[in-house]
């Protein structure tokens, strides 16, 4: 299967290929290549600093494990640095190359937690899609983080017009995803606890 291929599927978890390959027609398109920091790796030492990094480590996997993350670009590096480093703190990632394909994900998964988006795509942009979503009573609770090298106010305000939560601008640093995206979990957690309090509150008085 070509790159390409290999991200458009829609099963848990993102094929993606090896760093130094990328999607031919992505590269062709519109999109931007977005840099992304990765954790470099580091010479463990027998100090009371490792074992705090450590548990600071399970506290992130208990955080974000089990939790399902759709990352949308056109750019096949940025979606496998992506998928790799939240994976690697429990998280599912699903994969798409293109607006298209992240609409069509959405309509068949049952539970996405989070959108991790880029904004200069080929075809749909980030801006449609999340206008959409926002559209859609099924989807409009779901956080859509925007990725992006645009750094111009009207972007910004046009991003949070749509709907977008957050906006990561590029080169990014792992750590800083990771915040972020903890952060907009919390925030879609506490509504939705909200929510329900709400909703069974109603129906006692009903």
């Amino acid at each position: 299967a070509s790159p390409a291929e290999a991200v458009e599927s829609a099963s848990s978890g993102v094929s993606v290929p090896p760093r130094g390959r990328e999607d031919t027609d992505a590269s062709r398109g519109t999109g931007q290549t977005l840099s992304v920091q990765e954790p470099a790796a580091e010479k463990p030492t027998p100090s009371a600093p490792m074992q705090q990094g450590s548990k600071q480590s399970r506290q992130e996997s208990n955080e974000f494990q089990g939790r399902k993350i759709l990352v949308v670009d056109d750019d096949m590096r940025t979606l496998y640095s992506l998928t790799h480093i939240l994976e690697a703190r429990g998280m599912e990632v699903i994969g798409a190359k293109n607006g298209t394909k992240a609409l069509e994900i959405l309509a068949q998964e049952e539970e996405i937690h989070l959108v991790l988006m880029d904004i200069m795509m080929p075809g749909i942009d980030g801006f449609e899609v999340c206008r959409r979503l926002q559209s859609d009573p099924e989807t409009l609770h779901i956080p859509v983080i925007f990725m992006t090298a645009l750094t111009d106010v009207q972007a910004k305000k046009e991003g949070f017009a749509c709907g977008a939560v957050d906006y990561i601008t590029t080169p990014f640093h792992w750590q800083e995803v990771l915040a972020r995206i903890s952060t907009h979990l919390k925030v879609a957690l506490l509504q939705y606890n909200l929510q329900r309090s709400l909703y069974r509150q109603s129906a006692v008085l009903n």
